[in-house]
């Protein structure tokens, strides 16, 4: 009996080996995306692009470059001619050197102002040492006086000596007052001296002051002429001219008129496209892009993602994408029309 329920056992479990793989439970595997290739038109744009202007009004005197020449950066495009700017300068120049002229006789008048304080100031000590003379010359007549008054009073000389010696005492006292005098007169004279000294050095700051002014003036005006001269902002190519020689053109403050010359810089381009707001969130800069432009059906351009707007248009629902790419070969032009292919990851 119990060799008759393994038998069975045995059968039921060869049994359910046999059936089929699909009716065994399977784990469920995690689905992986797939990139996908996106292919969008795309429009070459220049990597820079100046439309050229006039700073200062004035007529045409020469126009250096034409379309289609390549210009380095500060290279002269054009010149303007200013009359007025010109005659601008000579006054201001004219200004400068007055100034400096003043400057000179102000320094001047400083230098004698302080001649004048020097001799001032000798001329006191020569007061002084007189007045010391004089106190001296008083000391030695009083004690003069006082001795021919004992030698009066013993009868041993004539009373006139007595006089007389009274007589220099006063003379030398008129003396040392005079000299007193003469040393309140030269203080005064050093005041004055002094006084004249700071408005000499006064005048001279003035006139400093002055030429610094006359100096940004004419450096103003200089800025100004530097504007008659038209020059490129960076390297690149010319593609619009709009001057020719005579044309008075004005300055863009004044006018919005068309620009005097449109430079491109081509050293790379900007390809310009744009991506459905399905795959929008997929595109990340750095992601590589191939070019292919329609007139050059052979040439494939290698370039990546640099930016994107960063929003979607609200009328196409589109996002605005930037790639650029490096043409050495210099076929590529501004406006040229192509497809842009690129791979994402959903």
């Amino acid at each position: 009996m119990n060799f008759e329920l393994r038998s069975i056992a045995l059968a039921v479990l060869i049994g359910l080996s046999a059936l089929p793989l699909t009716a065994q439970s399977q784990s469920p595997t995690a689905d992986v995306s797939q990139p996908v290739t996106l292919k969008q038109p795309a429009q070459v744009e220049p990597y820079e692009r100046a439309n050229i202007v006039a700073k200062a009004s004035g007529f045409v005197s020469v126009v250096h470059v034409d379309i289609g020449e390549q210009v380095k950066k500060g290279a002269l495009l054009a010149e303007l001619s200013i009359p007025e700017m010109e005659q601008e300068k000579l006054q201001k120049e004219a200004l400068v050197e007055q100034a400096q002229s003043a400057i000179r006789q102000a320094d001047a008048r400083v230098a004698a102002s302080k001649a004048r304080v020097s001799a001032a100031r000798s001329q006191m000590a020569a007061v002084k040492a007189h007045l010391e003379k004089y106190h001296a010359e008083i000391q030695f007549a009083r004690s003069e006086l006082d001795r021919i008054s004992t030698l009066v009073s013993s009868r041993a000389v004539n009373a006139g000596m007595q006089d007389e010696k009274q007589l220099q005492l006063r003379a030398a006292d008129a003396a040392l007052q005079s000299a007193e005098a003469d040393v309140g007169s030269a203080e005064s004279g050093i005041l004055v001296a002094q006084a004249d000294q700071k408005q000499a050095e006064a005048d001279l700051a003035y006139a400093r002051s002055q030429l610094k002014v006359a100096k940004a003036t004419l450096a103003h005006t200089e800025a100004l002429m530097h504007y008659s001269m038209i020059r490129a902002p960076f390297d690149g190519t010319i593609s619009h001219r709009g001057i020719d020689t005579g044309d008075f053109v004005m300055s863009a403050a004044a006018s919005q008129g068309e620009p005097l010359f449109i430079l491109n810089r081509v050293d790379r381009f900007r390809i310009v496209f744009d991506v459905p707001e399905s795959t929008a969130a997929m595109v990340q800069c750095g992601q590589s892009v191939e070019l292919r432009v329609d007139s050059l059906k052979d040439q494939i351009f290698n370039g990546a993602i640099k930016r994107t707007s960063g929003e979607l248009d609200q009328r196409t629902r589109t996002l605005r994408v930037e790639a650029e790419v490096i043409d050495n070969e210099h076929v590529l032009k501004p406006g040229m029309f192509g497809m842009v292919t690129t791979s994402i990851s959903r």
